[in-house]
């Protein structure tokens, strides 16, 4: 059976869309119904500005959020309110303790784990005395509930998550129905302390049970139908989406998405969960994550100070990734399961072994040793073999990991001072590897989908640098125009440029964008963006007519310097793939 097949009948959806059903559900949960107006004006501008219809109040049904483990689903509330707490001005407090002062523009979350309770005493807290109102003769026990709860009602806007609900008896699941329901109930309440409404949001999370290998309660009919039932799953995809835009320093995802992009059935395993071994899943892949990241740092600094030694003339050689390599499978075995731990030591071997370092040489120093090139050209050959095209990949890998940065930190000064010198040097680094290196152009549909990605995903300006469509990234158009300016000083690029199009005859606008455009901005589809004007970009170039034959004398003497002598092969479409 496969995983796709396992749903225990709840519709399925994925993470990003249960944070757009948690927003308006917050969003309602804030409203005050007249009794702040401003506020409530606030909060329908915020809702037109972002869902382009005017707010609409509705009730608001608690989410239960199922799936396997790992999923996302306790994230999803916490990426709710964090987005709703930017969009509204508000200060985002998670788990506030004792001591913390709760303010009326704070939005609290409180998460309280329901995994094994079976005391309602230790949900809504221990009994107290109380003395019922208009008589002083007789005492009445009432329960104390937690100080969050507290928090909950001095604060402007609340989550309240049970998390593994699943697991918490019949008895707990039955005492906090009405409380996400309506708020209140025997000896709890979550009304506010400032205008008597209940602006909690309550929430529940339960994993599956006989599904994916865990234990939980039953749940009753009448939590099954007093709440909105989702089947959460995240997808390579979404993930590699939100990691790429996480991680923007120069570590970044340590190439790790790319290896899940190359092993995607190793993204969820849930099959050996029942078993009680590791298994991936989106929270043990972004837990390896974190330390595969610490493991590249150490070798990239080791790197790196031997890049220096050898610039000041010193002969410490480049280190090999070989001692990091038992590290990186041990904790990908620990984590995610013996299987991706021996397939990630093969992929970091291949990765980091010779393709990071020269990438890295590249992305440095703008060209590479004579050794080094003599390396490359052994390593990458005519990516003919396996071999020879993995490297290619693993290549442009590292190098789009390494630039990307650079990149876009170099745009972002010249934007200030003016002097686009850096921009260029760096541009003419990429064009290198991409005209004059490379010998098949087959990665480079790989490498101009990574780089854009992360130029846009790690830098947070997308009026400089670029922003995302749900085609794909699009950079910005004066960034663009350098970088193919740049670019067409390259003689090998203006080679590349005619290959690609189907005769010498073709128009300017068509050897731009087959030639440099689609390669940088990833799609040719981008022709049609309303934002980028084409022409302006093709009128910014300076391109010469078609080349003139050569004559074998030249021919020969070319083949004497240049290490890579496969001719450029027309592609099978313009992004050279």
């Amino acid at each position: 059976m496969s995983d796709k097949t396992k749903n225990p009948g709840f519709p399925e959806i994925s993470t990003e869309r249960l944070i757009e059903y948690l927003w308006k559900d917050l969003m309602i949960r804030a409203h005050t119904s007249g009794a702040d107006p401003e506020w409530d004006r606030h909060i329908e501008d915020v809702w037109k500005a972002k869902q382009g219809t005017p707010y609409f109040e509705r009730k608001v049904i608690p989410t239960y959020a199922r799936g396997f483990p790992g999923m996302g689903k306790t994230t999803a509330f916490l990426v709710a309110a964090k987005e709703v707490a930017d969009d509204l001005g508000m200060n985002l407090v998670e788990n506030p303790d004792a001591h913390y002062k709760v303010q009326k523009n704070d939005l609290v979350v409180v998460l309280m784990e329901m995994a094994g309770e079976v005391s309602n005493s230790n949900f809504k807290g221990p009994p107290r005395k109380h003395t019922l109102a208009g008589t002083d003769k007789e005492d009445f026990t009432k329960t104390m509930p937690s100080h969050s709860i507290g928090a909950l009602k001095m604060s402007r806007l609340g989550v309240l998550l049970l998390d593994d609900f699943a697991n918490a008896t019949p008895s707990i699941q039955n005492t906090a129905l009405p409380v996400l329901q309506m708020g209140r109930s025997v000896g709890m309440d979550l009304t506010s302390y400032h205008d008597g409404l209940n602006h909690v949001l309550g929430g529940l999370t339960g994993n599956l049970g006989a599904l994916d290998g865990t234990h939980t309660a039953t749940t009753s009919s009448a939590l099954a139908t007093r709440v909105r039932s989702f089947m959460v799953r995240d997808t390579l995809k979404k993930w590699h989406d939100r990691t790429i835009a996480k991680y923007n320093d120069r570590i970044a995802d340590a190439g790790y998405c790319d290896f899940l992009q190359q092993n995607p059935e190793l993204f969820h395993r849930p099959d050996t969960s029942k078993a009680g071994l590791p298994y991936p899943n989106s929270r043990t892949h972004s837990d390896f994550l974190e330390m595969a990241r610490e493991v590249v740092f150490s070798y990239e600094y080791e790197m790196e100070e031997a890049i220096k030694s050898q610039k000041s003339g010193r002969s410490m050689p480049i280190p090999t990734f070989e001692p990091h390599l038992q590290t990186l499978e041990e904790l990908g075995s620990a984590s995610l399961g013996v299987e991706s731990g021996r397939k990630l030591r093969a992929f970091y071997s291949a990765r980091m072994t010779h393709a990071a370092p020269l990438a890295k040489e590249l992305a440095e120093n703008g060209e590479l040793s004579k050794d080094s090139l003599e390396l490359l050209q052994s390593k990458w050959g005519n990516e003919q073999s396996a071999d020879e095209k993995d490297f290619g990949y693993a290549f442009f890998g590292s190098l789009s990991r390494y630039m990307a940065p650079k990149l876009a930190e170099a745009w972002k000064s010249s934007k200030e001072t003016g002097d686009t010198s850096t921009f260029d040097a760096h541009t003419r680094a990429i064009s290198h590897a991409m005209y004059d290196l490379a010998p098949d152009k087959r990665p480079l549909g790989y490498f101009s989908t990574s780089l854009a990605e992360r130029m846009v995903r790690t830098t947070d300006a997308p009026d400089i640098i670029g922003h995302n469509t749900p085609a794909g990234p699009v950079l910005n158009q004066d960034m663009l125009v350098q970088m193919v300016r740049v670019m067409s000083t390259n003689d090998n690029a203006h080679i590349a440029a005619n290959e690609f199009s189907s005769s010498a005859g073709e128009n300017k606008n068509k050897l731009i964008h087959t030639g440099f455009i689609d390669p940088i901005s990833l799609m040719a589809q981008m022709s049609d963006a309303p934002d980028l004007d084409f022409d302006a970009i093709v009128e910014g170039v300076d391109l010469p007519s078609a080349a003139e034959p050569k004559t074998a004398a030249a021919n020969e003497q070319e083949s004497t310097n240049d290490l890579f002598q496969e001719p450029v092969k027309r592609p099978n479409n313009s992004f050279g793939v």
